[in-house]
């Protein structure tokens, strides 16, 4: 995120949910990678009435000297776990939407819990309520850098992981979608009234294209054979009263798609 050329204000620091600090410019000559990569992402994200809670493993590995710096703001911290050790204040500093954890070693697993209010949170970034009564949903916005938001992260375009999703939330809302392919999906074995659904991403991505949706949506399904002859399933989701208007954005998709096949095979 970069400012105006000029002296113009960009934002109202007045407004509510405004970012704790003002966007910067970052020119290429000041950059640095981050001193940790991340290797996978296994988030585990629970809707209940009021709150959210947000458990991620982070795996990840030195690049640079340095602490481990992640980013992180309307956060609050429960607890945090470095290789099975529960760490105290005396190993991290969390200030100024920061989480530097000191003295880390050069392979982490970083478990973080936080807990996160998306009924109030008015930002439009991060996981955040929509709509009312029937038509109330769960959705999230990530770009540029809300997904620090949603939990500690180093949240930046540079650093590509592998992310695994579990959502879970009361049945009202029997939608449950996030990035990749299901994997699985289930009642909570001590929680009838709740359900579950893992996604998991194969492809390395960055935080800020991570997506998830909490809802009660109909789905138009379709399906599209690849050149290579390969039968893959096609979702549009919606809310009941407009799935009969995504025909023309399914249709869409499948033109999308062959155009890409072209582009990426053209016929010899």
């Amino acid at each position: 995120m970069s400012t105006a050329e000029t002296d113009a204000q960009i934002i109202n620091p007045e407004m509510p949910d405004v970012p704790p600090h003002a966007p910067s410019k970052i020119n290429l000559k000041d950059y640095q990678k981050p001193s940790f990569d991340v290797e996978t992402v296994h988030l585990d994200i629970k809707l209940f009435e009021d709150y959210a809670q947000v458990n991620s493993t982070l795996k990840m590995v030195r690049q640079t000297i340095g602490d481990i710096v992640l980013f992180g703001e309307s956060l609050e911290l429960l607890s945090i776990i470095m290789n099975d050790k529960a760490l105290t204040s005396e190993h991290y500093q969390q200030e100024d939407g920061k989480l530097t954890i000191y003295e880390a070693p050069d392979e982490v697993t970083l478990d973080i819990q936080v807990r996160i209010c998306p009924q109030t949170n008015t930002a439009l970034e991060g996981l955040y309520m929509a709509g009312s009564g029937d038509d109330t949903m769960f959705v999230t916005q990530c770009e540029p850098e809300g997904f620090r938001k949603i939990t500690f992260y180093p949240d930046r375009p540079d650093v590509l992981a592998i992310f695994t999703t579990r959502l879970e939330a009361d049945k009202r809302y029997p939608t449950l979608l996030a990035n990749g392919n299901l994997v699985e999906a289930g009642e909570v074995a001590d929680a009838p009234e709740r359900h579950y659904a893992i996604w998991q991403d194969p492809t390395n991505k960055p935080s800020y294209l991570f997506a998830c949706v909490i809802a009660d949506l109909d789905v138009l399904t379709d399906s599209y054979t690849t050149s290579e002859g390969r039968d893959v399933l096609l979702e549009v989701y919606a809310k009941s009263a407009d799935i009969d208007k995504c025909d023309v954005g399914m249709q869409a998709l499948k033109d999308a798609m062959k155009w890409d096949e072209g582009q990426l095979r053209p016929s010899l």
